[in-house]
């Protein structure tokens, strides 16, 4: 082989590498034609599982039970359907509206006030104070046994029990009756408590003889002085009862107190709201509000002089800084003490006439000198009462009967006005009106999403393969 001939060998061999050099740069990959059949496999088993979807998804929507869903995918004319879609949207909008103003409703939790007639399920407590003490004589107390001549539950004599007592700062010695339950099914004059009392005027140094009534529910602060009733001596006084009572429903739909307890006393609005004054006057000024009955007096057996200045009765300077500090926004929402959950108002009519008159008079007085001083007239602790007039002596003592006048009482209670039930109807009502939807139609909603996930399932096996 001669120079000439390997040349030209070695030009050939350079240019066919170089060649496939080229073909190389071009092709970065070499496609094998098993994975060409692969990736058309793939993309149509995607198509066929897509139509699959399309096809199930307009089954569902050419028999939906919603109205409109049908009629757009059955419509044949682009326009008619562009109505029906129209149509559908603008119904939608609606249900959204009225859903809104549903829930909006029902989360502002309105309530409705009903009356109605009931019986009484308990008859209250009687609260008795003399009214000879307007200012409080601390050196002398009334004992409950002097002052109680006779005590009698629906005309049956000895059938009470012996009263509890406290002291008031403005009357002295109270004393309560918790009279049976057995009496509210008695109204009338026949029922109810029958008190004949001893005044004792002989110890006092107020000329305004008598006694003060007041009726409340058993184990609550009594107000005899704002909520009582004053019967005068000598004379029969007949208090009837009315009551009313009310329910409130508390929780979302307002603000009450329903378990809550005052110094071991059933809690009421008017008792937390005194206390809070009064706890607030005690630690500024170490005194009592002489215009109320001290509540802390009753309980909490504090010793405080009286917060106005004797000789002129105008308030101490201490006094009315700490009114003005009560009165002060912050102390307001300091005294929380919103109304009972349940709460029973009492309303009290009196009527009188005189009662013992002329010789009956001393009478009587012989037979309370017995009974409560056990002595005779003449060395009784009333003896002074025998030189008075048959009017005077007369004075000393009063009768009074408090009962029920009518075994029925009026309920005022607050309900709902807006339930769940109702809230149920309404969004069903308006699903039904504007799109023809049910609660039968969340199975559609359900089959959808099952087609879906069905779908995205499959599509990842086969991607995955």
């Amino acid at each position: 082989m001669n120079k000439w001939t390997k040349m030209t060998q070695g030009m050939d061999q350079l240019a066919r590498k170089s060649n496939e050099d080229i073909f190389l740069s071009r092709t970065p990959s070499v496609v094998w034609p098993s994975d060409v059949v692969r990736n058309d496999v793939t993309t149509n088993k995607n198509s066929d599982s897509n139509q699959i979807l399309k096809h199930v998804l307009t089954d569902i929507a050419s028999r939906s039970t919603v109205h409109g869903i049908s009629n757009i995918v059955s419509s044949k004319s682009i326009y008619t359907r562009l109505v029906w879609i129209l149509a559908f949207l603008a119904c939608l909008g609606l249900v959204v509206y009225q859903l809104v103003k549903i829930f909006v409703l029902y989360a502002s939790f309105p309530t409705q006030t009903t009356y109605k007639l009931g019986r009484h399920s308990d008859f209250p407590s009687v609260t008795v104070c003399n009214n000879g003490y307007a200012e409080y004589d601390y050196s002398y107390t009334h004992l409950v046994e002097n002052m109680l001549v006779n005590c009698k539950y629906a005309q049956v004599n000895g059938s009470c029990e012996t009263p509890s007592s406290y002291v008031s700062s403005k009357y002295g010695t109270c004393f309560t009756f918790n009279p049976p339950n057995y009496l509210t099914k008695i109204s009338g004059l026949h029922g109810g408590i029958t008190l004949e009392l001893n005044l004792e005027t002989h110890q006092q140094r107020n000329i305004e003889y008598g006694m003060r009534f007041t009726v409340h529910d058993m184990n609550t602060f009594p107000f005899p002085f704002e909520k009582g009733i004053t019967v005068s001596g000598g004379d029969v006084g007949y208090i009837s009862i009315t009551s009313r009572q009310i329910k409130r429903l508390g929780g979302d739909y307002g603000d009450c107190q329903n378990e809550k307890q005052i110094y071991g006393r059933i809690y009421t609005s008017k008792a937390c709201s005194q206390l809070c004054w009064e706890e607030l006057l005690y630690d500024e000024c170490s005194c009592i509000d002489p215009d109320l009955d001290s509540l802390l007096w009753q309980v909490g057996n504090i010793t405080g002089s009286n917060c106005y200045n004797k000789i002129i009765g105008d308030p101490s300077p201490c006094y009315l800084r700490a009114r003005e500090l009560y009165l002060s926004p912050e102390r307001r929402n300091w005294c929380d003490c919103p109304l009972s959950c349940r709460e029973n108002i009492y309303s009290l009519k009196l009527t009188r006439h005189q009662w013992h008159t002329g010789p009956n008079v001393r009478l009587y007085l012989d037979k309370v000198c017995e009974q409560i001083y056990n002595s005779s007239p003449f060395s009784c602790e009333l003896a002074s009462l025998y030189s008075d007039s048959f009017r005077e002596a007369g004075d000393n003592f009063m009768k009074v009967v408090i009962y029920l006048q009518d075994s029925a009482r009026e309920i005022v209670e607050e309900e709902p006005l807006y339930q769940r039930s109702q809230m149920l109807a309404d969004i069903g009502g308006s699903l039904g009106l504007f799109i023809g939807a049910s609660v039968l139609s969340l199975g559609e909603v359900i089959e959808v999403f099952t087609a879906i996930f069905c779908r995205r399932k499959n599509s990842h096996q086969t991607n995955s393969n």
